[in-house]
């Protein structure tokens, strides 16, 4: 009974297999095994035979049991043909010639590598040294290339804290409607992914229709020269993050107009999150505030804040006013366009500091974010603006692995490492 329940716990299936000896020796245990005595074929005549040449003794790993390291000494037989004097070992379905590990032991560390673990922690769950679970990784895994969908988000991502001839940022391309990581490359330089992009099949590109990226411009340099049918859409992140910048510089200075000591200070110090949250967020309800000493609500806070100066006051309701109008999207890029015109216009109109390289930004980008006020699509009949958020977490998702991995100095093996994990989609090689 108890050699039938250690070979289940085991794992071993074969039923010819026999526990001779069990040793426990601090946290380490050492099963002893071997196989019954059965008719063998001989590989070089094919005749059958049950003689015996001699034993050897081999030790493999075998992971971990209940905090134990486990080791199987495995009783080896040769048997020896008698038509033609061939040596050969016995037949067995739990270690693989030469190797170290148990068959079942490389399964398991097959299946931990594809979940969000480090190569150093699988190492230490199955009693094995990172090198072999690196070996293993590099013979098993290979990435599943997916190709380029209707739409795809660009976007860099911090790969090393030190520059490089290969520069210190990779560029991740995704696809933000089904959750996919398509490819990463080493370099977010305008070379490198011109190269990239030469190699993909024009049939390939020109099914684009849209392209996701932040305001860099060799993104969109390379999109207009290979997409030819794709709308660059910008990230809405991007441009407000541009206004919230220009709204904040607006009030540090007044904030310096006054002293340290001073109520205007302190207000605009103590409460600048709240002027940049977006207005829709913003309530009329009434609670008590101990800095004020009073009842108070957001938006009352918000008005205390905006008397203080007039410049701040007018700036706050270009953000305002923006946020406003754009909190839905518009029905055409012909009305985006009149709107970002007139967004301009009044920037320019304005005396603001800062409002003229503003709105030169806008104008700059003018057709590009248009088109993320006005295009959308729909999933389980929702409504959806395009935006970078997937892939922003897939990059945080890279930086906090590439984190707790102190670093993968092999870029490929991070690269399938990362698209594997991350996919869950992956082809394992024989």
């Amino acid at each position: 009974m108890h050699n039938y329940i250690t070979k289940k716990v085991l794992g071993f299936k074969d039923e010819n297999i026999k526990i001779l000896d069990f040793i426990e020796k601090k946290e380490n245990i050492t099963i002893k095994i071997e196989l019954k005595r059965v008719d063998h074929g001989c590989p070089r005549c094919g005749s059958i035979t049950d003689k015996v040449h001699d034993y050897r003794i081999r030790k493999f790993k075998h992971g971990n049991l209940n905090g134990y390291n486990l080791s199987i000494k495995y009783n080896r037989r040769r048997y020896v043909c008698k038509e033609c004097n061939k040596k050969f070992p016995e037949d067995n379905n739990f270690i693989d010639s030469y190797s170290k590990i148990s068959n079942q032991l490389n399964n398991l560390i097959i299946k931990r590598l594809t979940n969000k673990h480090t190569f150093k922690d699988i190492a230490k769950d199955t009693n094995v040294s990172s090198s072999t679970i690196i070996r293993r990784f590099d013979k098993h895994f290979s990435i599943n290339k997916l190709e380029l969908p209707e739409v795809i988000s660009i976007d860099e991502f911090k790969k090393t804290n030190q520059s490089s001839k290969r520069g210190k940022y990779a560029l991740a391309i995704a696809d933000p409607i089904n959750k996919k990581l398509i490819d990463i490359l080493e370099n977010r330089r305008k070379f490198p992914l011109n190269n990239y992009l030469e190699k993909v099949p024009i049939k390939v590109l020109n099914n684009v229709k849209v392209v996701i990226i932040d305001m860099w411009e060799p993104y969109r340099d390379l999109i207009y020269k290979h997409f030819r049918n794709a709308n660059i859409v910008i990230d809405r992140f991007h441009y407000i993050r541009n206004i919230i910048w220009w709204l904040n510089d607006i009030r540090i200075k007044t904030m310096n107009s006054f002293k340290p000591n001073q109520k205007g200070y302190k207000l605009l110090k103590k409460f600048h999150k709240l002027l940049i949250k977006n207005p829709k967020d913003i309530h009329g309800i009434y609670s008590y505030n101990k800095w004020f000493n009073k009842m108070m609500s957001p938006k009352s806070i918000i008005d205390e804040c905006l008397e203080l100066n007039e410049k701040l006051k007018e700036a706050y309701k270009f953000y305002d006013d923006f946020q406003k109008a754009t909190s839905q999207p518009f029905d055409t890029k012909v009305e985006a366009l009149e709107f970002i015109d007139d967004f301009v216009t009044r920037l320019y109109a304005s005396n603001l500091d800062g409002s003229i390289n503003l709105a030169n930004m806008f104008i700059n980008w003018r057709h590009e974010i248009a088109n993320s006020l006005y295009l959308t699509y729909k999933l389980d009949n929702i409504t959806y603006r395009y935006t970078n958020g997937f892939i922003e977490g897939v990059n945080n998702y890279i930086k906090t692995f590439r984190r707790m991995c102190y670093n993968i100095r092999n870029f490929e093996r991070f690269i399938t490492r990362i698209i594997t994990t991350f996919n869950q989609d992956f082809l394992i090689k024989a």
